[in-house]
């Protein structure tokens, strides 16, 4: 705890009011459990209460279809950059990504859900395309200080 000024770290958009939670293929050998998310060895990844992610990144635009893909996703790649989940998930953490959004398209009117599909596609390749440009190296949290 500081006396004078602030320590935090930027980059998020949304916060969870509510846990939440979600089946999956990722299977760790073990529970992990995080203080805003769990993954079970069953798959389940549930996201607790005041969890706080950024939404879809690079050139895509955030929409409610795409939220919890992009919430579990991100989950996901922190888990792996935290060391709490093992690099050679990630294919399944993108495929889950993929997953997840097209599911939540399937409530939009027919010419809506095409254009989701084309968006969940763009995403995933752009998600795939970043994973290869990182090289699986990790991404540690910038903070910073103010007075």
């Amino acid at each position: 705890m500081t006396e004078h000024g602030i320590c935090y770290i930027d980059g998020y958009k949304y916060q969870l009011l509510e846990s939440t939670g979600i089946q999956t293929s990722i299977f760790p050998p073990k529970d992990i459990h995080a203080p805003f998310y769990s993954i079970d060895t069953k798959g389940r990844i549930v996201a607790h209460s005041g969890y706080a992610w950024d939404g879809l990144s690079g050139p895509m635009f955030n929409t409610k279809s795409m939220m919890r893909a992009s919430l579990f996703h991100d989950i996901g790649c922190q888990a792996i950059n935290e060391g709490r989940l093992d690099p050679s998930c990630r294919p399944q953490v993108d495929a889950e990504f993929k997953r997840i959004g097209l599911l939540d398209g399937r409530g939009l009117g027919w010419a809506q859900r095409q254009v989701h599909k084309v968006r969940v596609a763009y995403a995933f390749r752009t998600v795939c395309a970043y994973t290869k440009l990182r090289d699986g190296s990790l991404q540690p949290e910038v903070v910073h200080n103010a007075p």
